[in-house]
C-alpha cells in the first residue's frame, strides 16, 4: 500500500516532468513544425528564429512590458477563488457565472486588440489576456464611453 508520502513525492515527479516537457515544448515549438516544401535548413532555422522574436514581440505589444503584473493579478485571483470556492462551495455557480459574463461581455476588448498580436499568442496567452478583462468587467462596462450622437 502506498503511503501519502510516496504518493505526494509521485505526484509532484508528475507535475515537475509536465511542467519541464510544456515549458521545453513552449520553447522550441517553432523548431517543430515541418520545413516547407524546397526550403533548406539554413533558411527553416531562421524563419523559425523570426518566429520566435514575433511571438515575444507580440505577447509584450499585448501585456506589456512588465508583462509580469497581468500574469501575478490573474494568478493571485485564481488562487483567492480557489479558496473561496473549497471554503463555501455554494459560491461556485455564481462565480462562474459571473466570470462567464465576463468574458462575454469583454469579447469586445478581445476583438479591439491588435489582431495580428493577439493571433500569435498561444492559447493559454490568449486565455490570460481575456480572463485579466474578465474579472473586472463591471469595470470595463462603467468606463466604457456611450456614442456620441449625431
Amino acid at each position: 500500500m502506498m503511503t501519502y508520502h510516496e504518493l505526494a513525492s509521485t505526484v509532484g515527479l508528475g507535475v515537475a516532468c509536465f511542467t519541464f516537457a510544456a515549458l521545453l515544448i513552449r520553447k522550441l515549438r517553432r523548431f517543430l513544425q515541418p520545413r516547407a516544401k524546397g526550403e533548406n535548413v539554413a533558411s527553416y532555422l531562421t524563419r523559425a528564429r523570426e518566429d520566435q522574436q514575433l511571438d515575444k514581440a507580440a505577447f509584450v505589444n499585448m501585456f506589456g512590458e512588465g508583462h509580469a503584473t497581468p500574469h501575478r493579478i490573474n494568478f493571485a485571483l485564481m488562487l483567492v477563488w480557489f479558496w473561496c470556492v473549497t471554503k463555501a462551495p455554494e459560491l461556485t455557480a455564481p462565480s462562474l457565472l459571473y466570470l462567464m459574463a465576463g468574458m462575454w461581455v469583454t469579447r469586445d476588448a478581445a476583438n479591439a486588440a491588435r489582431r495580428p498580436d493577439f493571433d500569435r499568442l498561444g492559447y493559454s496567452g490568449r486565455l490570460w489576456f481575456r480572463l485579466f478583462y474578465a474579472w473586472s468587467w463591471p469595470l470595463s462596462l462603467i468606463n466604457k464611453t456611450p456614442p456620441k450622437a449625431d
